[in-house]
């Protein structure tokens, strides 16, 4: 079983770079936090909201609606039953972050409150691009196991689903180590990137041998050394073979290949910018105490 680090999970979004808007923003947010988080997690989630908050005031928010009914037989009478599921999403995506994040925290009545202020540029992202489904379970994979949070211990599995056929790559990058490590295509592969055929759930990290290809099959468990940490999980998918990074580092046998995190963003807005790929960004939390 591999070691791997922390993950973390933010939605993700869908990119395409061909014909889309961009802009230079500056974001501000203030986060007020329960007593029970740590001063870290707060940070974060404040600056993940700054983020989204500049993209809403900038490009707006789609909000939608589904309602459904259900009739219920009981004894023979019945009764109906109806459902209304919402929801609003922002419509672009935060590609780059300009200069360091500036935080103010305090302490209000015993309230941590923490401000941030940060400059990036956001991007319009288009309906039009290959449409991917992307989600992470712990332990097992199966609806009452899908998660983004993690205790130190638990293996991590994942599912792709693509609309198109396509290609994938999937990095994991360690915000305490700064590096980006390569996940997908596995470490045995001697592919650029993992084709995928269109509507088929593909499952990662499950077992040892690929029945198809007969590789080893990489595996990870998820471990923390500190009370919390995270990470960020990036799948990229296009629908033409994709550039990966090359001349990845060694970092030995516990983990896969990786390069430095500045490297990797670089590579990552190149990408973006040229490819017209399909990105899914997860912010997935390890936690060291169940």
């Amino acid at each position: 079983m591999r070691k791997i680090l922390a993950l973390l999970t933010l939605v993700g979004v869908a990119w395409n770079a061909a014909a889309q808007r961009s802009e230079r923003v500056t974001a501000e947010y203030t986060y007020y936090a329960p007593e029970s988080m740590s001063i870290d997690e707060a940070k974060r989630i404040a600056l993940e909201r700054a983020k989204q908050e500049a993209i809403a005031t900038q490009w707006g928010t789609m909000v939608s609606q589904a309602n459904t009914s259900v009739v219920v037989n009981d004894n023979g009478s019945s009764d109906t039953r109806f459902y209304s599921v919402g929801g609003t999403q922002v419509k672009g995506e935060w590609i780059e972050t300009l200069g360091e994040p500036r935080y103010d925290i305090s302490f209000t009545e015993g309230i941590l409150i923490v401000k941030v202020n940060v400059s990036g540029r956001i991007r319009e992202f288009d309906h039009t691009s290959p449409a991917i489904d992307v989600r992470t379970y712990r332990n097992f994979i199966g609806r009452n196991h899908e998660s983004v949070d993690f205790f130190d211990g638990d293996d991590l599995y994942m599912t792709v689903e693509a609309g198109v056929d396509g290609y994938l790559l999937a990095y994991l990058l360690d915000e305490t180590s700064r590096a980006a490590y390569r996940i997908l295509p596995y470490q045995q592969s001697k592919e650029g990137s993992v084709r995928l055929d269109a509507g088929t759930e593909y499952q990662f990290f499950k077992s040892e041998v690929d029945g198809k290809s007969g590789e080893m099959i990489d595996s990870y468990t998820m471990t923390s050394d500190a009370d919390v940490e995270f990470s960020r999980l990036y799948v990229v998918f296009s629908e033409h073979p994709i550039r990966r990074l090359s001349s990845e580092q060694v970092s030995g046998d516990e983990l896969p290949g990786a390069v430095d995190e500045s490297r990797f963003h670089n590579w990552l807005l190149k990408t973006r910018l040229t490819q017209g790929v399909t990105v899914r960004e997860l912010l997935l939390k390890v936690s060291r105490k169940r």
